[in-house]
């Protein structure tokens, strides 16, 4: 009930989408995530999860098309940017992911999953030099990060 209410927010109606799918109802679910987007356009959850749910169905075009909406509307979204960086992972354009990744990076310089794929993402292409050096700053920032210290064995390959 209460989900039903806050529907006047992204939210709320990302919220209820989430019972929707749980439930089985996924024509409910996306038609949620996309009123979702109507009454708050700035929900970064709700690009997130509508493009999930065209990955889950195959629906490819759909899903780059919500990433790169969501882009438009929130172009300093690490989150977003680290999401379509995957669609083009999946579409193996490498070269377009690691621009994406690189980007994550920057917006999101705390997420050491962001450092981790891009590190990935530039061996993908055989930039695996310059993978170390971007760690050992990525490293600076959290030195106790296990993730990332994982990252700086490249040295090693």
């Amino acid at each position: 009930m209460s989900n039903t209410v806050n529907q006047w927010r992204g939210e709320g109606n990302l919220n209820q989408s989430l019972v929707e799918y749980q439930l089985g109802n996924i024509h409910q679910t996306e038609k949620l995530l996309k009123q979702g987007l109507t009454v708050d356009p700035y929900f970064e959850a709700n690009y997130i999860n509508l493009a999930e749910l065209y990955r889950a169905q195959n629906k490819l075009q759909l899903e780059e098309q919500t990433l790169i909406d969501g882009m438009s509307n929130l172009p300093d979204s690490a989150l977003i940017h680290y999401s379509l960086g995957m669609l083009h992972v999946r579409k193996q354009d490498k070269p377009t992911a690691v621009t994406l990744f690189k980007k994550a990076t920057e917006l999101g310089p705390d997420n050491p999953q962001n450092w981790y794929i891009y590190a990935l993402a530039l061996d993908s292409v055989g930039q695996t030099k310059s993978v170390l050096s971007m760690l050992k700053k990525a490293i600076k920032r959290q030195p106790d990060n296990s993730l990332i210290s994982l990252g700086c064995h490249f040295h090693k390959k």
